[in-house]
């Protein structure tokens, strides 16, 4: 291979017939570069992580043309995707759904589940459209390492290792997509992204009641605050709700404390996730709104954000423990 090629009709069709003989296409998505293959060609699949060095116990995810072509991978769709789907689709929002029996070992690293998201980039739907249906997106790189944002840094790390380079520009960057899957019957963030799993959280609960959607600490809450709400008045169990909700916090701040020492921006946000998980359950906008804007900063701003909180965090613990 020479290097990167424009997009045209003709590389396009180039980069399918690729595809349909079991090669590596690079193309640009709405977060990185990606490494297509046809996700039902198992050795497509051997050869895609050979050329990554990837684990063989990761899943890859898959991109498809819109919610139609779903039953091609999954056994079945939760419910709560479907509001989802309607609002976030096509974005940068990947559900992981059941996989269907007959899926290669490979693309779901046997864990019985399939990650799929509509892009809404151009390029990449003229490449899912001429392959005639769903590819990979798994980001290109080596795994482990940073994935490329231009096809210049695709051809570096790769090479002659892939079949061809669709070059589209410069990909964003930063987050990659927002992975979301159900447990339970409740939605669970598997990976922080573009996407703010608290907007995705928000969005299912405006349609559910009980809300369903919640981090496990912040089911504990619901269910109290419930039972608080039918036993209004009761001041016993205001105190036994709050003195839960401070052990909680307190553990959440700790554990943010030591992500943000350790450069830990996943755990970072882990923690002001379920953070403000409690703190919505109990109503209590300031802690809510801080942990938010811990987690829905930057890759690159959240130990700023995170140290700017911690302080102010910690204050209001200090006014929680006077109630």
């Amino acid at each position: 291979m020479s290097g990167p090629v424009a997009i045209t009709a003709a590389t396009l069709q180039r980069a399918s017939e690729i595809v349909r003989r079991g090669g590596v296409v690079a193309f640009p998505t709405e977060t990185y570069y990606g490494l297509a293959v046809d996700p039902f060609q198992p050795a497509a699949l051997e050869r895609l992580f050979a050329v990554k060095l990837r684990p063989a116990d990761l899943p890859i995810l898959v991109l498809v043309s819109g919610p139609e072509q779903l039953g091609l991978l999954a056994a079945s769709v939760p419910p709560l995707f479907s509001v989802l789907i309607d609002r976030f689709w096509p974005g940068p929002l990947t559900l992981v759904c059941p996989a269907r029996a007959d899926l290669p070992a490979r693309l779901t690293g046997d864990t019985g589940t399939v990650g799929v998201r509509q892009s809404p980039l151009a390029a990449a739907n003229r490449l899912i459209a001429v392959c005639g249906g769903p590819i990979t997106a798994t980001s290109a790189n080596l795994s482990g390492q940073p994935p490329a944002v231009t096809a210049a840094e695709v051809f570096a790390i790769f090479g002659d290792a892939v079949d061809l380079v669709l070059d589209g520009g410069p990909a964003p960057g930063g987050l990659g997509s927002t992975l979301v899957g159900v447990r339970a019957g409740r939605l669970h963030c598997l990976r922080a992204g573009v996407v703010p799993f608290a907007a995705v959280e928000a969005c299912a609960a405006a349609t559910l009641s009980p809300p369903l959607c919640r981090s496990p600490m912040a089911e504990l809450h619901w269910d109290k605050a419930t039972a608080l709400v039918e036993t209004a008045g009761d001041e016993a169990l205001l105190e036994e709700l709050l003195s839960l909700f401070r052990a909680a916090a307190a553990e959440d701040l700790e554990q943010m404390r030591q992500a943000v020492t350790a450069g830990d921006v996943a755990a970072t946000m882990a923690a002001a996730h379920s953070l403000k998980g409690a703190a919505a359950s109990l109503g209590i906008e300031s802690i809510r709104s801080l942990a938010e804007t811990v987690e829905q900063a930057g890759a690159a701003s959240v130990p700023a954000a995170a140290r700017k909180a911690l302080p102010v965090l910690a204050d209001l613990l200090d006014q929680l423990a006077a109630l």
